[in-house]
């Protein structure tokens, strides 16, 4: 089942993979998945200038789980 939260759509998946339920992962803000504050801000920066100008963004990077553990995944998003 996929839930929408703002912008985002969340699913079991997801929740596996941060290790946390769902209802602890709505609400949650996705800087907190970040290792650092220029990460979030570096990957946000991208993204919007490529969506912008209608281009599908792509990045792989290291993301953290509620433990502090740290796996890869792929972000990609499209302009709607």
């Amino acid at each position: 089942t996929a839930i929408p939260s703002v912008g985002v759509i969340m699913n079991n998946r997801m929740c596996e993979m941060f290790g946390l339920p769902l209802t602890k992962l709505l609400g949650q803000e996705t800087k907190s998945f970040y290792s650092s504050p220029e990460l979030f801000a570096e990957t946000n920066w991208e993204a919007d200038r490529a969506l912008k100008r209608g281009e599908t963004y792509s990045k792989e990077l290291r993301l953290l789980r509620e433990d502090g553990s740290s796996f890869w995944c792929q972000l990609t998003g499209n302009a709607i």
